[in-house]
């Protein structure tokens, strides 16, 4: 009655291999197979994977949407893109063209010009006295410079002109450049000296300083001289006078003159100082203290007076109570301390109390007290314990 085929795929196709289609009778078994061609790939827009330099080329991959597989096509170099940086001539260096690449910098000089060599100006400078004379050339677009056509100085044309000695200056002759006013002096001679007169002393009222004054008979130029004014002193004590010896001392032209005044000085007499204390014995807060009230005299130390005063004990100073002894209070037992007073010069124990401090009683959570650990009763409840409690701490047996 002749077959009756079914059809399946039995090997998928890819993008690169045959699939196969089997078909099989379904009354005899007979079976055939038909080759399926290959998909082909399916290949994607393309992705730059390496970008094109100005010089080296890039790179696109395309790749298959199926199965991954991939080529790659080259993308041309994008060449330079020069610009250009002109560097004019100067006096000594040519000019050129500088073409840098605005994408990768690469670069190169082209165009080049010489250089267009200095322009001088010249100004001259004179010769004087004492130095030569030169013309300066200096190039008015670089500023280079040099020097030449030199000549020698011209000397100086000096004039005379005497001046004689003083009293107290020498003479001497200027001699003075005419053309420059360039001088310097020669021939010179010592100055004549004064003629003096008598000395004249005149003192300070406090006879600490005194100057001397000379008159020269010749000139009429009057010196005057500050001293050096030397003490002899003998001090006058609180009992005894003194006395002080003014001598004053000045040299004018190498020549010494002196003059010597004498005051004398009375006692002074006692001068009490405040009083100071000695044999000083502290107070305490139960004794009596006492000093000794001395007055000297300021000058010779001699003792003027002294007095025994008594100072009043200062009695005690009560400090803050401190606790001393402390027992801590329990759940079921009283505490205690002892609130002290001492004396905070001294130390000395001024008062003592005992202070009872209650049973906290017991402070239960969950059956246990938080405090002790006891296990709360059963069968009482709160009133009941505190029963117990009260029992426990009455005959102080139980655990």
């Amino acid at each position: 009655m002749g077959h009756s085929y079914t059809s399946e795929v039995t090997t998928e196709a890819t993008c690169t291999e045959n699939g196969v289609k089997t078909y099989t009778c379904s009354s005899c078994g007979d079976t055939y197979t038909e080759t399926i061609a290959a998909t082909g790939h399916s290949y994607d827009d393309g992705v730059v994977t390496q970008e094109a330099t100005c010089t080296g080329q890039g790179v696109t991959t395309y790749t298959c949407t199926v199965c991954g597989a991939a080529y790659t096509e080259a993308i041309e170099p994008t060449g330079h893109t020069y610009e250009a940086v002109v560097t004019t001539p100067t006096c000594t260096e040519g000019g050129y063209t500088t073409y840098t690449c605005a994408a990768c910098g690469d670069s190169y000089t082209a165009d080049e010009t010489e250089a267009t060599g200095h322009t001088y100006e010249a100004v001259v400078t004179a010769p004087t006295c004492t130095e030569g004379g030169y013309t300066t050339y200096t190039c008015t677009a670089c500023g280079d410079s040099y020097v030449a056509d030199e000549t020698n100085a011209t000397g100086h044309s000096y004039e005379a002109v005497v001046t004689a000695p003083t009293c107290t200056e020498g003479g001497y002759t200027t001699y003075t450049c005419t053309v420059c006013g360039d001088s310097y002096t020669a021939d010179e001679t010592e100055a004549t000296g004064h003629a003096y007169g008598a000395p004249v002393f005149t003192w300070a009222e406090d006879n600490e300083s005194c100057t001397v004054s000379l008159t020269c008979t010749v000139c009429g130029t009057e010196t005057t001289e500050t001293c050096t004014v030397a003490k002899d002193v003998t001090n006058a004590d609180c009992t005894t006078g003194g006395q002080v010896v003014y001598t004053a001392t000045a040299t004018i032209d190498g020549q010494a003159y002196t003059s010597t005044k004498t005051v004398t000085i009375a006692a002074t007499g006692h001068t009490a100082a405040e009083a100071v204390k000695e044999n000083e014995v502290a107070a305490t807060c139960t004794t009596a203290g006492s000093y000794d009230s001395v007055v000297y005299c300021t000058v010779c130390s001699e003792e003027l007076s002294r007095e025994t005063v008594t100072v009043p004990a200062t009695g005690h100073v009560a400090g803050e109570a401190v606790v001393e002894n402390e027992v801590a209070a329990t759940c079921t037992e009283d505490g205690s301390y002892d609130s002290v007073t001492y004396c905070t010069v001294c130390g000395e124990e001024l008062s003592r109390e005992t202070v009872t401090v209650p049973a906290t009683g017991h402070n239960y959570e969950n059956g246990v007290c938080t405090v002790c650990g006891e296990k709360e009763s059963s069968s009482g409840g709160s009133f009941w314990q505190n029963v117990l409690d009260w029992l426990k701490n009455l005959f102080g047996r139980w655990n």
